[in-house]
């Protein structure tokens, strides 16, 4: 049996996955497994009714186009959530001057689940 201590794994698509690993010792072996979510990539299914801009952005960013109630999630490459919301009309801006300049991932989730993710710049 081969000792390592750091594997990883590639996925070539998103999608459920169970993943198992075995320990070995002296007295036998422990099997653990989990199931986990892995996303692959930056989904770049933005309908083209939908606009977000201006990209890159500065101060205020703009989503026109998405039905009302549609969830706003915007994240860091971090994975961490720096902003939430659920869009009221079908064309809103987000004050995003308190966060830094870098790269962000917007998600949008519509009422029938379906998720729409983008890449953006804040300069």
């Amino acid at each position: 049996k081969t000792k390592q201590n750091n594997v990883a794994h590639t996925y070539a698509t998103g999608g459920n996955y169970i993943v198992c690993a075995t320990a070995y010792k002296r007295c036998g072996k422990h099997t653990s497994c989990k199931q986990l979510q892995v996303t692959v990539g930056i989904e770049d299914i933005i309908q083209s009714t939908v606009s977000i801009y201006p990209n890159p952005f500065t101060g205020l960013l703009t989503i026109e186009g998405a039905a009302a109630a549609t969830k706003i999630s915007l994240m860091n490459m971090l994975g961490q959530q720096v902003y939430n919301g659920v869009l009221s009309s079908n064309k809103e801006t987000i004050n995003t001057s308190n966060m830094p300049a870098g790269n962000y991932i917007l998600h949008l989730t519509d009422a029938a689940g379906q998720r729409k993710s983008i890449k953006l710049t804040k300069d």
